[in-house]
């Protein structure tokens, strides 16, 4: 398989985390949240900043995609960063 284009993302150490997706199956309920320990290398972003950014450029060709758009505006104008956090 091939690619057209490779996205540098943060590593594991670069970014906070905080895993939703399958905590509810795990036997024992528990929380885990981790801070990031290094500062991302090169131009390297997280997945969460690259998709919002290819939704942004991707608004004018699609309706929902500028509604995102439009919320996501709404939303810094209140102060509100649109951050997993």
């Amino acid at each position: 398989a091939h690619c057209d284009y490779v996205l540098p993302v943060t590593t594991m150490y670069e970014r906070d985390d905080f895993p939703l997706t399958f905590q509810p199956f795990q036997a024992t309920p528990f929380r885990q949240a981790t801070e990031a320990v290094v500062a991302p290398v090169g131009p390297s972003r997280q997945e969460w900043e690259i998709v919002g950014e290819l939704i942004r450029r991707l608004s004018d060709q699609s309706r929902v995609f500028g509604v995102l758009t439009a919320s996501g505006k709404a939303m810094q104008r209140l102060g509100i960063p649109f951050t997993p956090r």
